[in-house]
């Protein structure tokens, strides 16, 4: 800091004297501190203005910036660009800078890189949530990121808010820490946002999941056809009352009386079931939160072997009838059924288990009176059993006739005789329609 002042005049052999000339001169030998960038080495997306300063504070000479921006090195004072105003940096820039006195002296060099990245990192990989769209429990889940280096941001909330998360907002997070899932009221949705972010503030595409809460156990699935024996193949659809379902349900079900322990077990429904032998429906209702239904269970039994006819009384000698009267008819197993049709034109082989009059067994069965003379009534019975056969069908014919016969007359009128004779006995069958006997 030490000054020299010099001072000097020309004189002529006259004695003039020019005027004086002066200058100073201050020794300095510090080196100024070293320059400060407004930004550190670092990585952006958006182009932004970097000013350069140094601390002179305590300089005896002025000092200045030199620069440069490719990364050339700053050798002397007289290498680099003059810093006069801030820098925009718009690309990826090595910056480096030194700072000179006017005494000669120059800092150590500064160097920053400036790395431009407008490419979005990948979205955050999600663990824990795998089917566990609708869950029944509380369950954690974690976020990675696909980048070392990389910061996890995350909305977790009870309301849609798709697309409003960026780098700048919501909450920050270690890649594998644990986001807790937790409700209790029923159908409570808790929607996740996450993005993962750079060095450079771009952020990833917004992974979104959606987490319902449903602790309802669903309805014990139903069939379409709960008869017990049969013996023609058909088919079964089993369906469920969802009126207020909140995951989506789904049936399980086996064919062979096996026990369904867990929504893992038996098959997927997805279309009617063939029931063409003897076998047992098993099915439970699953939903996707992990719900399990009461168990659904039914015995269908195939059989193909007809009944034996039934037993019909009350009919012998009534062929042709004049007044009327019952017939009973009786089943062979206990389980069975009788069906008849009486009409007054013959229809044999006509009577199904799915047509005619049901009669139970013993019951006593009525043949009216004929709508006239000569009337006759055909009358078809049958024995069906649960499974649907038909026994062979029997069949009786019924003709009605209320006209007296004529009285019988004899060959010989004598009421005296002294000689056996023989006489014969006989009735005028004109018009009869029930055949005639003289006792």
């Amino acid at each position: 800091g030490e000054v020299k002042y010099f001072y000097v005049v020309s004189c002529d052999i006259y004695d003039n004297i020019s005027p004086e000339t002066s200058r100073t001169y201050t020794y300095d030998a510090i080196a100024p501190q070293v320059p400060i960038a407004s930004a550190m080495s670092q990585y952006f997306n958006t182009d932004f203005s970097l000013s350069l300063s140094v601390d002179s504070s305590n300089a005896l000479a002025p000092e200045f910036i030199m620069y440069t921006t490719d990364g050339s090195e700053l050798g002397s004072c007289s290498d680099g660009i003059l810093y006069s105003h801030p820098l925009t940096i718009n690309a990826t820039t090595t910056l480096k800078a030194i700072a000179c006195d006017q005494a000669g002296n120059q800092s150590s060099q500064i160097s920053h890189t400036y790395t431009k990245d407008t490419t979005p990192p990948a979205a955050p990989g999600i663990s824990g949530a795998a089917g566990k769209e609708y869950y029944k429990q509380d369950f954690n889940i974690q976020l990675s990121t696909g980048g070392i280096g990389e910061q996890l941001r995350y909305i977790l909330q009870t309301t849609p808010a798709a697309n409003t998360l960026t780098c700048k907002n919501g909450k920050t997070l270690l890649p594998g820490t644990d986001i807790r899932i937790s409700s209790t009221t029923q159908g409570e949705v808790q929607y996740l946002y996450a993005v993962s972010c750079d060095f450079a503030g771009n952020h990833s595409a917004e992974l979104s999941r959606s987490f319902t809460y449903d602790s309802i156990v669903p309805n014990t699935p139903r069939t379409s056809e709960y008869r017990q024996f049969f013996n023609t193949d058909f088919t079964i659809t089993l369906s469920l009352d969802t009126p207020d379902v909140v995951a989506p349900e789904r049936i399980k079900y086996t064919t062979d009386g096996s026990i369904l322990a867990s929504c893992t077990d038996g098959a997927l429904y997805s279309s009617p079931i063939n029931i063409n032998a003897t076998m047992i429906i098993r099915a439970i209702a699953c939903d996707q939160a992990g719900n399990i239904s009461g168990e659904f269970s039914h015995s269908y039994t195939k059989d193909t072997t007809p009944p034996d006819p039934p037993l019909i009384t009350g009919d012998v000698g009534k062929a042709y009838y004049n007044q009327e009267f019952h017939v009973q008819l009786t089943t062979a197993g206990t389980a069975e059924q009788v069906r008849y049709i009486r009409q007054a034109s013959p229809a044999p082989n006509t009577l199904s288990c799915e047509n005619g009059t049901i009669a139970a067994s013993g019951a006593n069965i009525e043949v009216p009176r004929g709508a006239a003379q000569g009337a006759v009534l055909y009358y078809y019975f049958a024995s069906c059993d649960l499974a649907g056969n038909k026994s062979t069908e029997i069949s009786r014919t019924f003709i009605f006739d209320d006209i007296v016969p004529n009285t019988p007359t004899a060959s010989d009128l004598r009421m005296y005789f002294n000689t056996d004779f023989n006489v014969s006995l006989s009735t005028d069958t004109l018009g009869v329609i029930a055949p005639e006997t003289i006792r």
